[in-house]
């Protein structure tokens, strides 16, 4: 199974006088050099990389999709646990306001029966999982919203 991940993106609304502006609070297009093993070094942003064993993620080009940086990171052959293996952005992310969303391009290929992944936010109590794919889904690159 592979998993690829490409610029993902946080936005907020406030309103104002009922005048609202959408502000980019949060944008990672991933890192500008291949890195294997991936330890959440070398990108826009600090990651914290979780995992049982030698770590399933990778930075490589032709991973990514859009602007950005040339580089995008991949995962490779997980566990059925969700926390053994995970990447988080090291510094919280700050989402007051109105609205927010989060975006996402994810890429599945190679997957089977009862394999996928996960989109997990953290309010402060635990992780909670708000998108995902769980049921062995191949596709190419592929647009995720969440409102937060």
């Amino acid at each position: 199974m592979v998993f690829d991940l490409a610029l993902l993106v946080f936005g907020l609304t406030t309103a104002w006088r009922a005048q609202a502006t959408t502000t980019t609070v949060f944008a990672e297009t991933m890192a500008a050099s291949t890195v294997r093993p991936w330890t959440g070094t070398g990108c826009d942003n600090a990651w914290t990389v979780t995992s049982s064993g030698t770590s399933p993620f990778e930075q490589s080009t032709n991973w990514n999709y859009g602007s950005g940086n040339p580089c995008g990171m991949q995962f490779k052959q997980g566990t059925a646990n969700l926390s053994s293996n995970m990447i988080t952005a090291t510094s919280a992310i700050t989402a007051t306001g109105s609205s927010g969303y989060a975006e996402f391009y994810m890429w599945a290929d190679g997957l089977s029966t009862n394999t996928g992944w996960t989109f997990q936010l953290d309010a402060g109590s635990g992780y909670v999982t708000r998108l995902g794919e769980l049921s062995g889904t191949n596709h190419g690159w592929q647009l995720y919203h969440y409102d937060l």
